[in-house]
């Protein structure tokens, strides 16, 4: 079970100002990047601290930096705390106000057409 870090709480050079999101295995907070002056989204993710998870864990990371389109968030950055028992990484993300997720768009609209699906797969 993931516990709520604290609002204040550093991971590398941002802040937690609140938990924005839980997931099945990740909780999101909003944060303030101190260098930047600028709000992000701060994905915290459970890991296996074995080298092989560590490595898989960065080439899909490395895929996620590599995509750049208009309807992709931006990934601004990892951080992967070397201090034991820390047992997560963090993807340091583009903080979207509007974050409506695709789950309650199926709820309030339906199954989306193969057509579209093909679409977004696409991009």
């Amino acid at each position: 079970m993931l516990v709520p870090k604290p609002k204040g709480t550093k991971i590398g050079s941002c802040k937690i100002l609140e938990q924005i999101a839980e997931g099945f295995e990740s909780l999101i907070y909003k944060a303030m990047d101190t260098e930047t002056n600028s709000i992000v989204a701060i994905k915290e993710v459970p890991i296996d601290r074995s080298d092989e998870t560590i490595g898989k864990i960065r080439g899909d990371i490395d895929t996620l930096f590599d995509s750049k389109h208009e309807n992709v968030v931006k990934y601004y950055s990892l951080y992967l705390p070397y201090t034991f028992p820390e047992h997560y990484f963090y993807i340091i993300q583009e903080y979207v106000v509007d974050s409506t997720s695709l789950a309650s768009i199926i709820a309030q609209f339906g199954p989306f057409p193969e057509a579209l699906v093909a679409i977004y797969i696409k991009q």
